[in-house]
C-alpha cells in the first residue's frame, strides 16, 4: 500500500523534482490520458458495431499516444516525425475518397459510434490546443504537435465513416 502521499500538496514529481500539478507539461499528460481513454471507449463500441476496420485504427493511435506520452514524461524518445505525420494523411485522404461525397462539417445524431469519435475529436482537439503552447515554448516539438494536429482530422473523418455505415 502506499504510505507516501506527497500529491497531499498538489505537486508530484516530474524530470527528478517537484512541480505544481497543474504545470503545463503535466497538464498535457493528462489531457493525453483522457484521450486515450476516449479513444479505449470509442473503440469498444466500435468493435461491438462491427467497425472493425476504424477499430484497428484506433488502436494504433492508443499505443501511438501512449509513446507520446512516455516522451512527453520524459522517459521515451521522439515516437513521431514527419513520416508518422504524412502517413496520417494519406489515411485521412483515402477515407476521403471513400466517403465519396464532401460532407462538410456535421454532428453525429443518433449513432453512438460516431458520437464517441466525435467526442474523442474534441478531446483531442484540447490536447491540440495545450500542446500548441508548449509548442510555442519550445517545449514541445513540432512534429509531436503536427501529429496531434492530424489525429484530431483523422477522428473526424472517423466518424463521418461511422455515420455513414449505420
Amino acid at each position: 500500500m502506499k504510505k507516501v502521499h506527497v500529491g497531499d500538496e498538489g505537486c508530484t514529481q516530474f524530470f527528478q523534482r517537484y512541480v505544481p500539478k497543474y504545470a503545463e507539461p503535466l497538464e498535457l499528460l493528462g489531457e493525453l490520458d483522457e484521450l486515450v481513454a476516449t479513444l479505449c471507449l470509442a473503440s469498444s463500441y466500435l468493435h461491438s458495431a462491427g467497425l472493425d476496420e476504424l477499430v484497428e485504427v484506433l488502436e494504433r493511435e492508443v499505443s501511438r499516444l501512449s509513446k507520446v506520452m512516455s516522451y512527453v514524461a520524459g522517459y521515451g524518445s521522439k515516437p513521431v516525425d514527419e513520416t508518422v505525420v504524412r502517413e496520417l494523411e494519406k489515411m485521412i485522404d483515402d477515407m476521403w475518397r471513400e466517403l465519396g461525397t464532401d460532407f462538410g462539417f456535421t454532428y453525429p445524431t443518433r449513432c453512438l459510434e460516431a458520437s464517441l469519435l466525435n467526442l474523442a475529436r474534441t478531446v483531442c482537439r484540447r490536447v491540440e490546443r495545450r500542446a500548441a503552447k508548449l509548442l510555442h515554448q519550445g517545449v514541445l516539438d513540432r512534429d509531436t504537435y503536427r501529429y496531434l494536429n492530424r489525429l484530431s482530422d483523422l477522428l473526424f473523418v472517423a466518424m463521418l465513416h461511422a455515420m455513414k455505415r449505420r
